[in-house]
């Protein structure tokens, strides 16, 4: 009995630790900011990325890789479909469940308002400008020359059209497949500065 129970645990960690040899499934796409000063966590010093709120059109940026050995068609940004995909997420590390969530504030007109795609190459990047003082929306106010240290991931969420969008815009006209699902990456400290020598409110 003792040597059959033996034989059975034996077992058990046998394949515990070749599941545990398994690499955690990945996806096809990942993603990575870089702060201010152009560099990722793995960069940074103490791991602190830094975020400068100066004036418009000073940002970093959200780098969306494609990681598989293939091309891969992805909404387009500056469209309704590929900038709901994309998300910076914001939190205290004192309070994690509480995540902001900054988006880009557009207000489509014409042709903007119609999804458009890119073909990203196997291994290539697309590299998007995320610009909290004008074209994307800080989730939470600033005192003037305020410091704020916080934690931040990026986060990219692709959906699909649907039915209804899918058939008011194309009809019967089959579209190329977009690829839907969801990316985010680790959360980093990040030390957040405003000199833009103003108090920031959040626009809505």
């Amino acid at each position: 009995m003792k040597a059959a129970f033996t034989t059975l645990a034996a077992l058990v960690c046998a394949t515990w630790l070749a599941h545990a040899a398994e690499p955690a499934p990945t996806s096809a796409i990942a993603v990575t900011l870089h702060d201010s000063h152009g560099l990722s966590a793995a960069s940074v010093d103490a791991s602190l990325l830094e975020i400068i709120l100066f004036k418009p059109h000073t940002h970093f940026h959200l780098k969306i890789s494609n990681t598989t050995q293939q091309a891969l068609t992805l909404w387009r940004p500056y469209c309704p479909e590929g900038d709901d995909a994309m998300s910076i997420e914001f939190r205290d590390a004192s309070a994690p469940d509480k995540v902001f969530h900054a988006h880009t504030g557009y207000s489509y007109t014409g042709g903007m308002g119609i999804p458009k795609v890119l073909t990203l190459a196997a291994g290539d990047d697309l590299l998007v400008n995320v610009d909290l003082l004008n074209e994307w929306v800080l989730p939470f106010p600033m005192q003037a020359d305020e410091t704020r240290l916080m934690e931040i991931r990026a986060a990219y969420r692709s959906a699909p059209l649907t039915d209804e969008r899918q058939k008011s815009l194309f009809g019967a006209k089959e579209k190329a497949p977009v690829w839907t699902g969801e990316s985010t990456s680790d959360w980093h400290k990040v030390r957040i500065i405003n000199r833009t020598g103003s108090k920031i409110a959040p626009r809505h």
